[in-house]
Parts: C-alpha cells; sequence; structure tokens
C-alpha cells in the first residue's frame, strides 16, 4: 500500500536549495526589516558609511580592520561583534528561506 502526499516533491526540492553554502548579497542578508530591528540605520550601506568604512567591493571589505568593525558594532547595534550580527543575520535569513520551502 502506498500514500500519496500532494505537494510532497515540490517540498523536498525547496528544502534541498537549503544545503550547502550560499552567497548572499550584503543588502539581502542584512535586509532593511534586519536592520531595522537590530541597529540604528536603515540599510547596510548606512551602517559602514556611519563606521567610516568602505565596504562597496568584497576587496574593499575585506581591508576592514576587524577591531574597528567589531567597536562600530557593539557601540551601533544589539550584538557584540561583527561575527554575532553576521551570525544573526544569517540565521533570520535561513529562516525565511525555510518557511518559504513550504510554501508552495
Amino acid at each position: 500500500m502506498s500514500i500519496k502526499c500532494k505537494g510532497l516533491d515540490k517540498l523536498i526540492k525547496n528544502v534541498k536549495k537549503l544545503e550547502g553554502t550560499h552567497n548572499i548579497p550584503f543588502n539581502e542578508l542584512f535586509n532593511r526589516n534586519f536592520m531595522l530591528k537590530y541597529t540604528n540605520c536603515s540599510d547596510v550601506e548606512e551602517f559602514f558609511e556611519k563606521g567610516g568604512f568602505k565596504a562597496d567591493t568584497e576587496e574593499e571589505f575585506e581591508k576592514i580592520d576587524e577591531e574597528l568593525l567589531d567597536k562600530h558594532v557593539s557601540e551601533n547595534t544589539k550584538f557584540g561583534t561583527w561575527v554575532e550580527m553576521l551570525n544573526g543575520a544569517g540565521h533570520q535569513w535561513a529562516e525565511k528561506e525555510f518557511k518559504k520551502a513550504f510554501k508552495f
């Protein structure tokens, strides 16, 4: 005897999209809702500008002194360090994508 679950194949396909590593643009990872909830800025560009950081490209971002960035994060967000902020945004992004996987 077999049971047919309508939509199960689509659900599995959607969940598999979340596997592995993802390259997520900063403006998607640190979306407006995240920034308004956890920082005193409305977007990630404003956040970097207020800290005096240039981060228009990956190369520019890589040159930012992590200690200075951590200080800016601790003074202007609900996080203690850049890594905590990055992890928080990543968790929120994954949660949102997981919820989307169940919509079909």
